[in-house]
C-alpha cells in the first residue's frame, strides 16, 4: 500500500456451537455491528483519498482483486 501501514490479522475460527437461539442472534448482531463499523471507516477513507475518477477506478480494481483473493481463501478453508 502506498504511504500507509497495513496490518494483516488472522481470521478467527467462527463459533460453531451456541447454548441457545438467542445466543446465535447475539453473536450475529455483534458481527453485523463490527462489519458496519468497518464499512463506515472504509467510506470515510474513500472520501479522503478519491479525488479523481482515476483514483476511484484504481481503488475499485484493487478491491475486486482483493475480493477474489478472499473468496479463494474461503474456498480453500471449506475444502480442509
Amino acid at each position: 500500500a502506498r504511504d500507509c501501514c497495513v496490518e494483516l490479522q488472522t481470521i478467527k475460527q467462527p463459533q460453531l456451537e451456541f447454548p441457545s437461539l438467542v445466543a446465535v442472534f447475539e453473536v450475529a448482531l455483534k458481527q453485523e455491528e463490527e462489519v458496519s463499523s468497518r464499512i463506515d471507516k472504509l467510506y470515510e477513507m474513500m472520501d479522503r483519498v478519491c479525488q479523481t475518477e482515476q483514483d476511484v477506478a484504481a481503488i475499485c480494481k484493487t478491491a475486486r482483486v482483493v475480493g477474489r483473493l478472499y473468496a479463494l481463501q474461503l474456498e480453500e478453508i471449506d475444502h480442509d
